[in-house]
């Protein structure tokens, strides 16, 4: 998605088909917003799967699934 995004971003969770991504800033959050139909179209069309069904961006990293709930979540998508 470019340097900017990556250098300002980072996925920190997925549970259920939601890919949960922190973002550094309320105004880069903004901006990322307008691009999660093209970010998930992106993932998805390099896994060959629809994995991502909607992402959700967050300033708090807190707000992410717990590792085990994220685990349990690709295991099943992976059956």
């Amino acid at each position: 998605m470019g340097e900017s995004i990556a250098n300002n971003s980072t996925p920190v969770g997925y549970k259920q088909g939601v890919l949960y991504i922190w973002v550094n800033s309320s105004p880069r959050m903004q901006e990322m917003t307008f691009l999660a139909g093209d970010i998930k179209n992106r993932i998805n069309q390099h896994l060959g799967k629809n994995w991502i069904r909607r992402i959700h961006f967050t300033l708090d990293k807190r707000d992410v699934p717990t590792v085990e709930e994220a685990s349990k979540s690709l295991k099943d998508f992976l059956k």
